[in-house]
């Protein structure tokens, strides 16, 4: 049956625009939704049909991005002069949107966050300064006010630049140009083209606002221009000037940068603003959640000011903003467009509406948020609705106040970390009323929504004033005992002559070798030089010769980071020639032994290479083994560097670690007071999903296997994830593991302890028990650091087993029988019984309990709200010879029942290693056991786009396992595929092979014909799978299918490299 779709009747000339009232356009719309249901249509003059949805079953439906995509919508299109192709008003495919985006992800990381809370707090710190200062009687206009606290607050973080507004009377002219420019551009939004054209004063003035503040944004770019930040204190300014686009390697155009100010200062401020009023206004309202909401504060706080660490704890505080934002989402709509001609709303005995790709399909937030079938009594304020435990039962798509998908607000956690802080501020310091007890809720609109004329008055709350003159944990200091630091303090002896130069170069990704480099050049500086820190690609062409050259580079799978390809290409083409003469050099790397013969590849090759090129080596390479003890690996180098570089120079030089500072661990009733006040540890960006189901894939028999598994997992609200993306999991150690633990230690579980110091990552300023601390936050199967042993050396009270262990430490020892063996402290405890420990004493000797990272196994779209895990149980004797080995987070999520809550995480994987966009370009699949995760979620997205399509290719999948009867993982999968035309599978059982054909590898070199005629013709290589064995065999064998082709291996070898680097057509994903 076809309906037409409702809505208010269309004039001539005017359309629908009388609906509007142009000064209260979402509220109008609000009401208009009300009146005609969940879809209705508006035909504004001038203008396309708008379709305005507000019911959350059509909303999930178009928030489906493989059918729709961002439309950005009149009233934003209206802002396109101001913004440009910026992050709010561009084309989502627009190359400009496209590289910014790249570009500024990582500015909105949580370690990023981390480092703006202290510019958060110095803002937000001024605000309650004025406030304390203000007589009772004088009321505060808190939207103003708040919008003064977040201009500045994006300004500083963003931009180093103050603004200083609570200093002024007035706004900054572009706080005001702002103001204005958001105002007439939702007013002429709607306007039909003849009123536009009278109503010449109203185009003036956004004409005018706009100028203003690109002339503001302007000044600030050619004023950074002029003066650069340092390198290590770059702000998103710096990153938007000097950063370069993952993909294409260009930086952005100062149009485009000053696009991205101008949003940044407008969505950085004006819908938080707008937020922390409104939930100023609910909390008067409901004084219970505001009692609640102090005594919450209070005791996380006691009194002292807020630091990052106290967010997690704070989760009441971010319950109450996120209801807040379910009744008055401050940035109120987003418009969608589908890409092909498609039907909404469709029920069982209703076809839906047609819409088609052009169309405007815009979801009116505050309606979506009060949909009765969601949300019940959806008028009432109620913070619950957001607690762990009701949060993960609110449906898929049904809060969306920042926006959906690709297009959803990048900047979303900056917004509710600088409002969580602001408002656990005003509720630690301040009792708040109404300055009008008749005070009834005015919204004004602009492009966001504020409360109109909120007069508040606050008043000094008690606890405030009983603490507002002591001294802060901050500035508290503990006696260092135990955990040493991440960066040792160093003794320097000797110093170079004035003016003597050093070049620092690193080539790093995951930032441990950049770490190195700054470490270096920071000692470099107390030694006397000047010291040049920058990546190696800033040094094609400029080495420096009248000084030492330092290099720190790590490798990646045998492949140079990003910020290192340009230099070791450069240094390979100069081997044989003299080109580096005069270069005095040394090259310490960092890798993962796992990656087996590209452990040290990249390092070694610029080593050779420079050597070849006629520089001069300072020193031996050094290497750092991540899967060891690295910080050791590099702290002993850098000292053997130091004496070098002084023979060099002919300088006497000596660098030597001096006592490591240390974090102290005591027992709970000895704990001093000021222990107690440091608070806990740094919140993370993990949420609680639920264990949906919990399934054992393998059958079993053909003799030991490992355990597979297919986790599904219910993820918490507006926690999505791409094709390729990973799920992050923080596993807890096994009650087996912490019983022999605590065995061997002879301590309780529930012995009471408190930690304090700067210098550990374990949770600080309240009392914990052992068996959580051991449960929880201590890796107990992680190799013994070679510092671990030398403090187990010191408790053991046998001299031959006291020199045994010292032994274990030594560097010709320590990777042969502790790294390689994996030799855990628990091992040595287990081997060594004359050691003599509490937990009390152990518990600084192990490093941290990360999380698993594991490939999502499903695509989004499936089941909605749901991800799957492929899991591999890692279970056998340890090659340490003591006992059993488990991998602590296979065995967690093994034992995970359903309805089970799991710390996780979305991380984004590798934008390369994703399915190709164009259906026609065919895969080539290879992976072997669990390493079969995100194929198969290639695989199952590669069926959903065929049911539209005639012309999809057909994918090849070579697929290593055990054998067809115990765990051929998804056989039934592949064969619906199959049946469909859209797979073809060449397995290959190691327990049952056919042939020479044994494993992934096998089959691929069997079918070498078919898959070099797939590789000339632009098939995308996808590869997940072991580090070890898997992905070098599979390059190994694609070499060799390349130089059977060509007949010569370097050129092989180099037509790979390309489809490695260049057309990204060979991506692999590794794990160990």
């Amino acid at each position: 049956m076809t309906q037409t779709v409702p809505g208010p009747k269309k004039y001539p000339v005017v359309g629908t625009a009388y609906t509007i009232d142009p000064d209260k356009l979402i509220q109008s719309d609000v009401a208009l939704a009300e009146k005609y249901g969940g879809i209705f249509l508006q035909r504004f003059p001038g203008h396309e049909p708008v379709y305005m949805i507000s019911s959350q079953r059509i909303v999930n439906e178009i928030c489906d991005e493989t059918r729709f995509y961002k439309k950005i919508h009149a009233a934003i299109r209206n802002l396109r002069p101001l913004g440009g192709q910026g992050l709010f008003t561009g084309d989502t495919h627009n190359e400009e949107w496209q590289q910014a985006h790249r570009i500024l992800m990582p500015a909105f990381s949580p370690t990023a966050l981390k480092a703006m809370f202290e510019s958060m707090m110095d803002i937000a710190d001024q605000l309650k300064l004025k406030w304390s200062r203000r007589r009772p009687d004088q009321p505060v206009d808190v939207a103003e006010e708040f919008t003064r606290l977040t201009i500045d607050t994006i300004a500083l973080t963003a931009f180093s630049y103050r603004l200083n507004s609570f200093y002024s009377e007035t706004l900054h002219p572009f706080v005001n140009a702002m103001v204005t420019a958001l105002v007439e551009a939702a007013r002429l939004a709607h306007m039909p083209g003849f009123q536009k054209a009278l109503n010449k004063s109203a185009v003036k003035n956004y004409e005018e606002a706009i100028a203003e503040m690109r002339s503001i944004a302007q000044d600030f770019i050619d004023d950074r221009r002029r003066n650069p930040l340092p390198e290590g204190e770059w702000d998103i300014l710096d990153t938007m000037l000097n950063a370069e686009d993952p993909v294409t390697g260009e930086k952005l155009s100062d149009e485009s940068v000053c696009n991205q100010m101008v949003t940044f200062l407008i969505a950085g401020h004006e819908t938080t603003s707008g937020l922390l009023s409104f939930a100023v206004y609910e909390l008067m309202r409901n004084r219970s959640v505001l009692r609640h909401a102090q005594q919450v504060v209070d005791e996380v706080l006691g009194g002292r000011p807020p630091r990052y660490d106290d967010l997690k704890d704070l989760g009441y505080i971010d319950q109450i903003l996120r209801e807040t934002l379910r009744i008055y989402p401050t940035a109120p709509a987003f418009g969608v467009t589908p890409y092909e001609k498609t039907r909404i709303g469709a029920t069982d005995d209703f076809e839906g509406y047609e819409v088609n790709p052009g169309d405007t399909l815009l979801t009116l937030i505050p309606s979506l948020h009060q949909d009765p079938e969601v949300w019940q009594n959806p008028k009432r304020f109620d913070s619950e609705r957001f607690s762990p435990e009701n949060t993960p039962k609110i449906p898929q798509n049904s809060w969306k106040p920042f926006g959906n998908g690709e297009r959803s607000c990048i900047g979303r956690g900056f917004a509710l970390q600088e409002a969580q802080l602001m408002l656990t501020l005003v509720l630690q310091n301040f009792e708040m009323d109404f300055a009008d007890p008749n005070y009834e809720l005015d919204i004004r609109e602009s492009l966001s929504l504020k409360p109109n004329n909120l007069m508040v008055r606050f008043t000094q709350r008690e606890i405030s004033k009983r603490y507002s003159a002591a001294p802060t944990a901050a500035g508290a200091t503990t006696q260092a005992a135990s955990t040493p630091t991440t960066e040792p303090e160093i003794a320097v002896t000797g110093s170079v002559a004035a003016g003597s130069r050093m070049q620092v170069l690193y080539g790093s990704e995951a930032g441990t070798a950049r770490g190195f480099a700054e470490r270096i050049a920071t000692t470099a500086g107390r030694i006397g030089f000047e010291t040049l820190v920058s990546p190696l690609n800033d040094a094609v062409d400029n080495l420096i010769t009248d000084g030492p050259v330092i290099i720190v580079t790590a490798s990646y799978e045998g492949l140079p980071p990003k910020n290192a390809k340009e230099f070791l290409d450069w240094v390979r083409s100069t081997e044989g020639t003299s080109a580096h003469e005069g270069v005095n050099y040394c090259v310490f790397g960092v890798g993962n032994s796992d990656w087996g013969p590209s452990f040290q590849r990249v390092p070694t090759q610029i080593d050779q290479g420079l050597a070849a090129g006629g520089a001069q080596r300072i020193d031996d390479a050094g290497a750092a083994d991540v899967r060891g003890d690295f910080e050791e690996d590099f702290n002993g180098w850098m000292t053997g560097l130091w004496e070098s570089v002084g023979e060099v120079l002919g300088v006497d030089i000596a660098v030597a670690d001096v006592e490591q500072q240390r974090a102290t661990v005591v027992l709970a009733e000895e704990a001093p007071e000021a222990m107690l006040a440091e608070g806990p540890r740094a919140p993370s960006a993990f949420r609680t999903a639920i264990v949906r189901s919990n399934e054992v894939m393998n059958t079993g028999g053909a003799g030991e296997i490992g355990v597979k598994r297919r986790i599904a997992f219910d993820l918490p609200e507006g926690m999505d994830y791409r094709l390729g993306d990973y799920l992050e999991v923080v596993p807890r150690n096994s009650a087996r593991q912490v019983e022999r633990a605590l065995r061997l230690l002879r301590t309780a579980p529930e012995t009471r302890v408190v930690v304090g110091g700067e210098n550990t990552f374990l949770p600080q300023g309240f009392p914990l028990a052992v068996g959580e601390i051991f449960t929880s936050h201590l890796n107990l199967n992680a190799p013994a650091g070679s510092s671990a042993l030398r403090t187990l050396a010191e408790h053991c009270d046998c001299p031959p087993e006291k020199a045994e262990i010292a032994a274990l430490a030594e560097p010709d020892r320590y990777h042969d029988e502790v790294v390689a063996k994996r030799l855990t402290v628990l091992d040595v405890l287990d081997r060594y019984r004359s050691v003599s420990m509490t937990a009390v004493e152990a518990i600084p000797l192990f490093t941290e309990l990360l999380p698993r990272q594991y490939s999502i196994s499903s695509a989004p779209f499936e089941n909605e709200g749901t991800a799957e895990l492929t899991v591999s149980e890692v279970a056998g004797p340890a090659w340490s010879g003591v006992g059993e080995y488990r991998g602590t987070a296979s065995t967690y999520l093994g034992s995970a029942e359903p309805e089970t809550p799991v710390s996780v995480a979305v991380t984004p994987g590798p934008e390369g290693f994703r399915p190709p966009e164009d259906i026609t370009v065919p895969m080539v699949l290879v992976g072997a056991g669990s390493g079969i995760a995100p194929l198969r979620a290639f695989l199952v997205d590669l069926e959903r786009r065929a049911e539209s399509r005639d012309d999809a290719a057909r994918a090849l999948l070579f697929f290593g396992t055990h054998g067809r009867d115990t765990d051929y993982l998804y056989a039934d999968e592949y064969e619906r595929l199959t049946g469909k035309g859209l797979l073809d599978v060449r397995p290959a059982f190691s327990r049952q092979p056919e042939g020479d054909v044994k494993y992934a590898q096998d089959a691929l070199w069997r079918d070498r014909d078919e898959v070099w005629e797939l590789i000339t013709s632009g098939a995308k290589v996808l590869v997940c799978g072991d580090a070890r064995t898997l992905v070098p065999g599979v390059r190994e064998t694609l070499t060799e299918i390349i130089r059977e082709k060509v007949g010569d291996r370097q050129e092989a070898e180099r037509r790979l490299h390309a489809m490695e680097t260049e057309t990204m057509t060979f991506v692999t994903e590794s794990f160990t």
